[in-house]
């Protein structure tokens, strides 16, 4: 590292303060994470208990995206209601459908917002 006139080293200026250090600060597990686990050991049982979880979660959640689709496909007038629907589900995760007003629009809840799809496939 050039400062001014002077040259210093890495090693003058501490671990942590060159590239070396810097990376491997970046890369390497936290202090913390090291000392929490010497106190939990995760055995064979308890990692494919988790696994058998996340793939249960995995599945309903594809599951529960499937009948919403066939939901709003049902429910959809027209195409563009329908492909204007699917994108708002697509786009944003946390969309939410609650279903069909007596004018056929078709609702949404968004972050505790609600959007309606016209028949024509606007956002109201």
């Amino acid at each position: 590292m050039d400062l001014g006139d002077e040259t210093v080293s890495d090693e003058e200026l501490g671990e942590g303060y060159g590239i070396d250090g810097a990376v491997e600060e970046v890369f390497a597990e936290s202090k913390v994470d090291k000392v929490l686990s010497k106190y939990f050991v995760i055995t064979e049982e308890e990692k494919k208990n988790t696994e058998s979880k996340n793939v249960k979660k995995f599945i309903t959640e594809k599951v529960q995206k499937a009948r919403i689709k066939t939901e709003i496909k049902e429910m959809s007038e027209t195409i563009e209601q329908e492909l204007t629907s699917e994108f708002l589900m697509k786009e944003n995760k946390s969309t939410k459908f609650l279903g069909k007003t007596n004018k056929n629009n078709l609702v949404f809840e968004i972050d505790g917002k609600q959007l309606k799809v016209s028949t024509k496939g606007e956002l109201l």
